[in-house]
C-alpha cells in the first residue's frame, strides 16, 4: 500500500480527490496543445467537471484498493495544482509503470524528476515490485530525459502503437528499472 500525502523539498503528492475537479479542468485545460502532444488520455478533453469529478471518484477508489496509486502533483504548500502523477498496475504484481505530467507553465522547473524519483522510491517500497515501467512518446525529449536521470534504460520502442493528437501514430519507447539498479539514483 502507499500512502498518501508524500512530501517532497519542493512538492506534495496527494491522492486524488473529487474535490480537485476544478484545479484539475484549470491545468488541463490551460495546457492542453502541449498534453495532448503526448499524453493520450488527454484527446478526450476538455470534458465537463462532472465527468472528472466521477474519474477523480474511480482513481480514489483504485487508491484505496491497492490497483492504482494515482497522485495529484501540489507545491509543497498544496494550493497550486502542477500536475499528476502515478504508479499503476498493468497486470503484473512485479512490474507497474509510472506516469507523469505537468502544466504548462511548471515544465522546466525539475517538478517531474523530483515527483518521479519519490514515486520510484514508494514503488520499490513495495516488496512484491521489481521492475518500473515509463512509456513515452519517442518524440517526448523532455520524459525521456526524466527516465534517464533517473536511471532507467531504454528497453524497447513499439512502432506506431498509440494515435496522436494530430490523428496520426506515434512510436513509444519502453523505459524499465530494476530493483537495486545502479544510476544516478540508487533505489532499494
Amino acid at each position: 500500500m502507499i500512502a498518501s500525502p508524500i512530501n517532497t523539498a519542493r512538492l506534495q503528492l496527494q491522492r486524488w480527490e473529487p474535490s480537485d475537479a476544478i484545479l484539475l479542468k484549470e491545468a488541463i485545460d490551460s495546457s492542453l496543445p502541449d498534453l495532448q502532444l503526448w499524453v493520450d488520455w488527454t484527446l478526450d478533453h476538455p470534458m465537463s467537471l462532472q465527468r472528472l469529478e466521477s474519474q477523480l471518484a474511480t482513481m480514489r477508489n483504485g487508491f484505496a484498493t491497492s490497483a492504482d496509486w494515482t497522485f495529484a502533483i501540489f507545491d509543497l504548500q498544496g494550493t497550486r495544482l502542477l500536475g499528476g502523477a502515478g504508479v499503476h498496475s498493468r497486470g503484473s504484481r512485479d512490474r507497474v509503470e509510472l506516469g507523469y505530467w505537468l502544466r504548462s507553465d511548471a515544465t522546466g522547473q525539475g517538478y517531474a524528476l523530483e515527483a518521479a524519483t519519490s514515486l520510484c522510491t514508494v514503488a520499490f517500497s513495495i516488496p512484491e515490485v521489481t521492475r518500473i515501467d515509463i512509456l513515452c512518446d519517442v518524440h517526448n525529449v523532455r520524459s525521456a530525459a526524466v527516465a534517464q536521470r533517473l536511471g532507467f534504460t531504454l528497453a524497447e520502442t513499439f512502432p506506431q502503437r498509440f494515435v496522436t493528437s494530430r490523428s496520426t501514430q506515434r512510436d513509444t519507447q519502453r523505459w524499465t528499472l530494476s530493483r537495486g539498479a545502479g544510476g544516478p539514483i540508487r533505489y532499494l
